[in-house]
């Protein structure tokens, strides 16, 4: 009985014993990798820090080894990645880590940077928006925001995000500040509001004056006091489109007076360029020229030129741009002189706050026909044409959209002939930011029109009376921070009481364009 008892005791105590051994060892095996891993997060974050890139990578490799598919390993192995310029590789590693914890939001920001030095502009908005639905106070995200539009010469979209980040970071980051003042004063003098540029560049020197952006931003003060600024002496826009026009009309001086009743297809060549002689400080100057040419496949006889020089002064103070072109218009149809026209238009635009602008106008152009073997009594409607007109603009979303209205008043006089109106006009216009990076525009117009004297046209000597409505569509989208491509539709309609006059129009147009300083 005592031999039974003590061989329990026995087994009991040697059970007992190897549980114990077991379970120490068994903890001991899952504390291993634990250490390691902390041991290589911590080595690889202080190499990071060293700058010393490859070998932090490495460390997280093997913290990442130590506890695969961790999310913080993987997001560092990315910044790592990103530091020494692996882009795909860092690209693919925040990737992942954002889909192993979507609430990292430091990976956000990393990323929308990676994206950016890939110049995948599309990729790195997304991402950064979606960081700052996060956290909409980050700094940096608002920064790389405003070099994304600065790339992408959005530059109105731009200085707001780099002023909204300099705020944020005055007091914790003061480097990252400075740096967005100075981008802030790069792109208001791109849009040339040199009032702004200059409160920015005067801010960068404030805080940091030896530093290399403080002695470029004093740079950029004294090339806007003495009235130019470097690279910005020209400006240049080249556009290629191929339309599609279901009822081609002869409208060159805003005044259907050939209607076809015939479509055709046509390819669209426009230029528009300026050069600066002066920039406002706050007076400035320069010349510009526009030139445009249709070709129409089958209609030839409506091919249409256009040249116009411009001369124009410009003054520029706080919130107040003021602006005064004389045009000359010369325009050929079917290659014969067609209308020849002088334009004085006075224009000033007041910026409120809250983004909201006021654009107020007048025009008078004295228009000068030309008769020829197409158009044998042109010469009739020579006319001065009086017009004058406000137009309200505001930014909504951030500067990502915008509302438009505005009214317009004309008066031509020819002479007491058939072509003597009235006009009002009525706009209105949206604009706004849409998925994929795409600018979409939607603009209305509807214009009354009564005539003051009986048509020669109307066997009942009848005055004329036209109605008109307008909508056009415009999606476009940058290709880089020089190209950009747009599919655009126009649907006219104007309703007159002499059939002549009286026509609907749809035109579909596809265009590459060009615009460079």
């Amino acid at each position: 009985m005592g031999f039974f008892k003590f061989k329990t005791v026995f087994y009991a105590i040697f059970l007992g014993f190897w549980f114990s051994t077991s379970l120490f060892a068994q903890e001991n095996a899952l504390s291993l990798p634990s250490k390691e891993y902390d041991l290589q997060m911590t080595k690889g974050t202080a190499l990071l820090n060293q700058k010393k890139y490859p070998e932090a990578e490495a460390a997280f490799q093997a913290a990442l080894a130590a506890r695969p598919h961790d999310p913080k390993a993987t997001y560092s192995l990315g910044v790592a990645a990103g530091k020494e310029g692996k882009y795909p590789e860092a690209e693919r590693n925040l990737l992942e880590s954002l889909r192993l914890d979507p609430q990292q939001t430091e990976v956000y920001l990393d990323l929308g940077v990676v994206y950016f030095q890939q110049k995948k502009f599309e990729n790195a908005l997304d991402i950064l928006s979606r960081g700052e639905n996060i956290d909409p106070e980050d700094p940096k995200i608002l920064f790389y925001q405003g070099r994304i539009y600065q790339e992408s010469r959005e530059d109105g979209q731009a200085a707001p995000r780099f002023l909204r980040a300099a705020a944020l970071a005055s007091e914790n980051d003061p480097g990252l500040a400075v740096a967005a003042q100075y981008q802030a004063g790069v792109s208001f003098l791109r849009q040339r509001i040199f009032d702004d540029a200059k409160d920015a560049f005067t801010e960068v020197i404030r805080r940091s004056p030896d530093s290399e952006m403080g002695k470029s931003a004093q740079t950029f003060l004294t090339q806007i006091d003495q009235g130019g600024t470097e690279g910005e002496k020209w400006d240049l826009s080249v556009s290629a489109s191929d339309q599609y026009d279901d009822n081609v009309v002869l409208e060159p001086s805003d005044s259907a007076f050939a209607v076809s009743d015939k479509s055709d297809s046509r390819l669209v060549f426009y230029l528009n360029g300026n050069y600066y002689f002066r920039k406002p400080a706050p007076w400035g100057g320069g010349i510009g020229y526009s030139f445009y040419q249709s070709f129409h496949r089958e209609l030839d006889s409506f091919d249409t030129q256009s040249h116009e020089p411009d001369l124009f002064l410009t003054y520029e103070k706080d919130r107040l741009q003021a602006r005064v072109d004389y045009l000359f218009s010369f325009i050929t149809v079917d290659r014969e002189r067609y209308l020849q026209g002088h334009t004085v238009r006075p224009a000033a635009t007041l910026a409120h706050g809250s983004g909201r602008l006021t654009r107020l106008f007048y025009q008078v152009q004295f228009k000068n026909f030309e008769e020829s073997a197409q158009f044998p009594v042109n010469s009739e409607r020579d006319a001065v044409n009086h017009a004058a007109g406000a137009m309200e603009l505001f930014h909504f979303a951030r500067g990502k959209g915008t509302l438009r209205a505005g009214y317009t008043f004309d008066l031509e006089d020819a002479r007491g002939d058939d072509w003597d109106y009235q006009g009002h006009r009525l706009l209105a216009g949206v604009g706004a930011l849409l998925p994929a990076q795409v600018r979409g525009d939607l603009d209305l117009d509807y214009i009354i029109r009564p005539y003051s004297n009986p048509n020669a046209l109307s066997t009942t000597r009848e005055k004329r009376e036209d109605t008109a409505y307008s909508a056009n569509l415009a999606l476009s989208r940058s290709l880089n921070s020089l190209i950009n491509v747009s599919l655009q539709y126009t649907f006219t309609r104007n309703d007159s009481n002499l059939s002549i006059f009286d026509y609907k129009r749809n035109i579909y147009s596809a265009s590459l364009i060009g615009r460079f300083k």
